[in-house]
């Protein structure tokens, strides 16, 4: 699991101002990250990675299409989403969120594990090897 060096290893944003997470020390290259946001705010949620925690830019991921693109849009309705990235290099990462208009919650749980090249994980079976569980939610620390 991600190791957060704030607090808490789970994240919640009110959807009313930009917002972005504390540093998380990633201790593997596989991450994925579930964002669970209610309300009807309306911005775009990043994922950001960083060397030092001074410097950080944007992840780049590529969506369900296999276009590249670099967030998730929060359109005015709530919803769920998941971004995946496979050989993370940089130690840290944060969540970021760019208000438009709106407001709202988002929850969001980053989970990590050693990449198992070995074995291919796509779609569906990629994203419950982080959130077993068939509800979606968290699936445990």
């Amino acid at each position: 699991m991600a190791t957060q060096i704030a607090d808490s290893t789970d994240g919640y944003f009110v959807l009313n101002q930009n917002q972005t997470s504390n540093a998380y020390r990633l201790q593997y290259n596989f991450v994925a990250v579930q964002f669970v946001w209610t309300g009807d705010g309306y911005g775009t949620i990043t994922l950001q990675e960083s060397w030092n925690r001074t410097n950080w830019k944007t992840v780049q991921h590529n969506d369900i299409d296999g276009y590249q693109c670099s967030g998730i849009s929060v359109a005015g309705a709530a919803s769920t989403d998941t971004l995946q990235f496979i050989n993370i290099k940089s130690p840290f990462i944060r969540v970021r969120y760019t208000y438009t208009s709106g407001t709202g919650g988002l929850d969001f749980y980053i989970k990590e594990k050693q990449a198992n090249f070995g074995r291919r994980l796509s779609g569906a079976n990629l994203w419950r090897s982080f959130f077993p569980d068939a509800s979606g939610s968290r699936g445990g620390g």
